[in-house]
């Protein structure tokens, strides 16, 4: 994802060419994060100052009790006037099909795409589990959605695990790149977003 006013740096496929690059030039690579859970799960919980506006591709995977998919998206996050998150379902080639909006309204469905109604709701039965829409806002704005209290912190094979308690768990890929520490996915409630 791009982002306009921080240094908070997430793949992209848009720059996936030109970090390549950089990576190979540099002689960096992505390494496994060996450090305690806590202190990684305290790194990325860190708010970053506030950002104007993402832009970006993602891949979206759903498992909820409605369901389980998984699409390619493009995101628009904006910040102001009001935080507002365009998620625009797109085909396997990028053409776009259908477009979910989530601001302080609710949400909103446009386009033909047949998938789109079965991800509003999969997203909303979401809520059911104490992820409300508008929390989503969070994934897209250079902000890691962490919980508000935990019970545990640990490491499960490469992912970070921060329970909240037994049935509600927030879980993370988490990549070392030089001396920075990078979110690459986050999953809570059956909902998975892997930053590309």
């Amino acid at each position: 994802m791009k982002n306009k006013t921080s240094a908070v740096v997430l793949r992209s496929s848009l720059l996936g060419m030109a970090s390549l690059m950089l990576v190979s030039s540099c002689s960096t690579t992505a390494k496994r994060v060996d450090e305690p859970a806590e202190t990684v799960y305290q790194k990325i919980c860190q708010q970053p100052e506030e950002v104007e506006q993402v832009t970006g591709n993602v891949w979206v995977k759903i498992d909820g009790p409605r369901g389980k998919g998984q699409f390619p998206a493009t995101v628009l996050y904006e910040r102001s006037p009001s935080q507002k998150l365009i998620l625009q379902v797109t085909d396997l080639i990028g053409t776009p099909v259908s477009e979910l909006t989530i601001d302080s309204q609710g949400m909103r469905v446009k386009g033909e795409g047949a998938k789109l109604p079965w991800i509003k709701k999969s997203i909303e039965s979401q809520a059911l589990l104490g992820l409300k829409p508008l929390t989503l806002l969070s994934l897209f704005s250079g902000r890691t959605l962490c919980p508000h209290t935990t019970t545990r912190v640990y490491w499960s094979e490469n992912e970070l695990v921060a329970e909240m308690n037994k049935s509600v768990s927030y879980r993370y890929g988490v990549e070392k790149w030089g001396d920075r520490t990078l979110v690459t996915s986050t999953e809570v409630a059956g909902l998975k977003i892997e930053f590309m």
